[in-house]
């Protein structure tokens, strides 16, 4: 979906220091984009989320994926960066958003 827009996808967290546990754990993901993500692709990542969570329900609230773009991370420490700790859908000004999976509502 991402394509060349995807520059790397880090995991961080219980999972890489090895204090993960199987019943209770999240899996901490980094998904560092060219460009911040705009709306339509929001929400496309955002159906995707969905689906998987909706096919996987015991992930379901286990997964947090941020999108931050190069420019966020390189700015991190210097300026008011667009990462964000909300898992709301964010701005239509297109700043980085995280994504976190949440029970699917019916």
């Amino acid at each position: 979906m991402l394509g060349d827009g995807l520059v790397g996808l880090y995991l961080y967290g219980s999972m890489v220091t090895g204090d993960f546990d199987d019943h209770i754990s999240d899996v901490d993901l980094l998904a560092v984009i060219t460009a911040p993500l705009n709306e339509d692709e929001f929400r496309r990542l955002d159906a995707v989320h969905r689906s998987v969570e909706q096919h996987h329900p015991e992930w379901s609230d286990r997964i947090e994926i941020a999108y931050p773009s190069k420019e966020a991370l390189a700015t991190l420490k210097q300026a008011r960066s667009s990462i964000t700790p909300s898992s709301s859908a964010g701005s239509a000004d297109g700043s980085a958003r995280p994504i976190t999976l949440r029970p699917f509502a019916s």
